[in-house]
């Protein structure tokens, strides 16, 4: 199960990977929350999490991860993310290397959009 698989990565040791593509794995919100506490997140990349019917809590948990500082590019595309989640990824002080941001049919407001865009330069919209 997703939930299984998020906790067996929080426990994992992989101190020099670059780039996760856990696309269409259903991780939901908890196995996001799992997934963004783990340690060896704070290497990272690049990470790919499309498609995996993640939530605002999922959102918030990987906007607020202290793990996730060297964030490049983060696919959250193709999930059901509300509003209020997309303010957790404005406010974010966590994810300042941030340069690609795909939110691929997520719903965005004019105004979300540009501030997005604005915060991390790049914003996917039709992947």
């Amino acid at each position: 199960t997703a939930p299984t698989l998020a906790a067996m990565l929080s426990r994992c040791d992989l101190p020099n990977l670059r780039k996760l593509d856990l696309g269409w794995n259903h991780l939901g919100d908890r196995g996001a929350e799992l997934l963004s506490r783990s340690s060896w997140l704070d290497s990272l990349r690049t990470l790919i999490l499309r498609d995996n019917h993640l939530g605002g809590e999922a959102v918030r948990a990987l906007a607020g991860s202290p793990r996730l500082g060297t964030l490049e590019e983060l696919s959250l595309g193709h999930n059901p993310i509300p509003g209020s989640a997309v303010k957790s990824l404005l406010a974010s002080e966590t994810l300042v290397r941030l340069k690609k941001l795909d939110l691929s049919q997520v719903p965005l407001s004019v105004w979300e959009l540009a501030e997005l865009t604005k915060k991390y330069g790049s914003v996917e919209r039709n992947g």
